[in-house]
């Protein structure tokens, strides 16, 4: 490549990304012989809209869907309303159950090992945790998939509630019967569950064959966590995680059995069901009023089961006779005092059977999201998040009619486990106006 060539390209790239109100037409020299003009068009109207996400995948009765955080707690903001989350686990038999017809049980604890990626809000507000029995079992072998908005009916009356303040980085003291003594383990809740419904599983072995047979005496357990405010954390579910039901007995010595919560297996009958399920309501919320409106001046972006923002791409139909080199949407959000952004966002189209797919831009990489660790500008005095969203391969195969679909929705990545929210400019804003960048090259 002829070197001035490459030179004033990458000039011209970086007065593009200075600018989204101007338009530069930039003439080179020649390549081989051939003449060529760069063309950068600076931006092509867009137009953006927020819209409810769709229903997040939590539970899949299979060992290829791996998840860690489980959130626990309550987020109430003036934005986006208020988003609750439920917890709903079943035990499993993981190892050969004792024989406990000749034992005393001295009491039943569940154990959730805390999750620090989960944490979101005020960290200092108490909680009020309770612990439901759900009101019909799970069957665990045809409990296949389970979404965001699918929630278990548990009974009214906890069997198991306490107010604290969730430390999720401090160690915990508990007493271990196998060295008779206190030791110290790594961050986690301890539930003191129904000891009675355990004895009746225990009583009869034949009850502690199988996973499905505790199952339909125990029937399963929600979990909430309801803060004093504006708080969620997380607790660690995840195949390889701790998470258990402590059964605590004596026969001619002080034991301990532990049923599992965590793991999943490929025999669908012996599998764990550990869900979330959300809640919200957007009652009041400045979300409510701009919902589906393409001409709101702010576009909102949430994890959870929360918002996403459609952009339409259209304007990018008119390019003839060019060949696309670059292509950048830039984003303004607000810069929130306390609250951390999204840390990672997922830009994809909607298929013929309208699933949501990751443009090329994103498959190709390695990482798989775009990093939204935005960076920090100021401009006329006023502090913002700038995050750039490359779409050059996506406009690429819009232009060459390889997707038909001219719509890009930005979501947040790993909404399932994800508290976070972005708020964002949109096209229409006056002074931080989204928009959406092109470098075109014309042969």
């Amino acid at each position: 490549m002829n070197t001035s060539y490459y030179f004033i390209f990458i000039l011209a790239l970086g007065c593009l990304l200075g600018s989204c109100n101007k338009e530069v037409t930039i003439g080179s020299e020649i390549i081989e012989d051939q003449p060529i003009a760069i063309d950068y068009n600076e931006i092509i109207d867009i137009t953006a809209e927020t819209v409810y996400g769709d229903p997040a995948l939590m539970y899949r009765n299979s060992p290829i869907l791996t998840r860690r955080t489980y959130l626990l707690g309550e987020l109430t903001d003036p934005n986006f309303g208020v988003t609750g989350s439920t917890v709903f686990v079943t035990p499993r038999v993981s190892e050969t159950v004792p024989d406990f017809s000749g034992a005393s049980l001295d009491s039943v604890i569940m154990v959730l090992p805390y999750d620090t990626l989960g944490q979101y809000g005020d960290s200092d507000v108490l909680h009020d945790l309770s612990v439901y029995r759900l009101r019909d079992a799970i069957d665990v072998a045809s409990t296949d998939t389970l979404f965001s908005d699918m929630c278990f009916d548990f009974e009214d009356t906890p069997i198991s509630s306490f107010s604290f303040d969730p430390e999720p980085t401090d160690s915990s003291d508990v007493y271990s019967p196998s060295v008779d003594s206190i030791i110290r383990v790594l961050p986690q809740i301890r539930i003191p569950l129904d000891a009675a419904v355990w004895n009746e599983v225990l009583s009869d072995t034949l009850n502690t064959r199988l996973t499905q047979n505790i199952v339909d005496i125990v029937k399963g357990y929600a979990i909430q966590s309801m803060p004093n405010g504006s708080d969620m954390y997380g607790i660690n579910l995840s195949n390889t995680s701790t998470a258990r039901i402590q059964v605590f007995y004596q026969d001619s010595i002080k034991k301990v059995f532990s049923f599992d919560l965590s793991s999943l297996v490929s025999d669908k009958e012996e599998s764990v069901v550990k869900h979330n399920c959300y809640v919200s309501d957007y009652n009041g919320s400045l979300i409510e009023s701009v919902i589906g409106d393409n001409a709101a001046e702010l576009n909102y972006v949430q994890g959870m089961q929360g918002f996403d923002v459609v952009y339409d791409l259209s304007g990018v139909l008119s390019i003839q006779d060019e060949f696309v080199n670059y292509a950048v949407i830039e984003l303004f959000a607000q810069k929130e005092e306390g609250v951390d952004p999204l840390n990672f966002l997922i830009a994809s189209y909607r298929n013929d059977d309208g699933d949501l797919v990751r443009i090329r831009d994103l498959t190709s990489s390695a990482a798989g999201f775009f990093d939204s660790r935005f960076e920090e500008v100021e401009i006329d005095g006023v502090t913002l998040l700038k995050h750039e969203v490359i779409v050059t391969n996506h406009i690429i195969d819009i232009v060459n009619g390889d997707i038909t679909n001219t719509s890009l929705t930005l979501l947040a990545d790993n909404k399932r486990e994800n508290p976070r929210h972005s708020i964002f400019y949109s096209p229409n804003h006056p002074l931080y106006p989204a928009c959406l960048k092109l470098i075109t090259t014309k042969p």
